[in-house]
């Protein structure tokens, strides 16, 4: 079922592709990125990146995104732009379309190899010198005598 399902959209993407050099008015897209986290945003650099390939990514008028098809969205908005900044539209070519989305496939994977969240976990030592390195606020007032962290302004944190 995936293998026909794969062909139906292969015959698809053809017919946008032959349509747009066919006639006078080339195709005109929408993209969609869904959510769904880094799955997701891996997901969608495949999609790009195969319709890079098949010279669809230049008739992209519009493109909607949620959670995790926003990063690459957004991503792929300011390459383009770029891009569109950099060169006149006639010296656009589909290579340009791909080797963006190279440089978006590298980036995101580097990005995601260097996880922030797992990094503030991986030293104990330096995790207890944070901890304990936050000061008791000065005064206690009893509304505040709790035990926990409490945070006493945008940038202090007391511990009571």
């Amino acid at each position: 079922m995936s293998s026909s399902l794969s062909d139906s959209a292969s015959r698809r993407l053809s017919k946008i592709s032959t349509n747009a050099d066919a006639s006078s008015q080339p195709a005109r897209l929408g993209l969609g990125l869904s959510g769904g986290g880094l799955r997701a945003s891996f997901y969608h650099i495949g999609v790009l990146a195969q319709m890079a390939e098949q010279g669809l990514l230049r008739h992209v008028e519009v493109i909607s995104t949620v959670s995790g098809g926003s990063i690459i969205g957004a991503l792929y908005y300011l390459h383009v732009k770029k891009l569109l900044e950099s060169k006149p539209d006639q010296e656009i070519a589909d290579q340009d379309y791909v080797a963006i989305v190279q440089q978006i496939e590298k980036n995101f994977l580097l990005a995601t190899e260097k996880n922030i969240r797992m990094t503030t976990f991986a030293s104990f030592v330096a995790n207890c010198k944070m901890f304990f390195s936050i000061t008791p606020a000065a005064t206690a007032s009893p509304s505040c005598i709790t035990i926990g962290c409490t945070r006493t302004s945008s940038r202090n944190w007391a511990i009571r």
